[in-house]
């Protein structure tokens, strides 16, 4: 009993900490194509790194 409780608390905090987050990604502008560009070449110059 005492481990169905600790995860319907935990799933409680994760389901509010995703609604938070959720709400946040909806409310930010979306990005320019240069820093779009930008981004995914650092991203490959990361994956080249040895």
């Amino acid at each position: 009993m005492l481990a169905a409780v600790g995860r319907a608390l935990t799933e409680e905090r994760y389901v509010l900490a995703l609604d938070d987050a959720m709400r946040l990604e909806t409310s930010l502008p979306a990005p320019s194509p240069a820093a779009c560009e930008k981004a995914l070449t650092a991203l490959e110059r990361l994956e080249k790194t040895p």
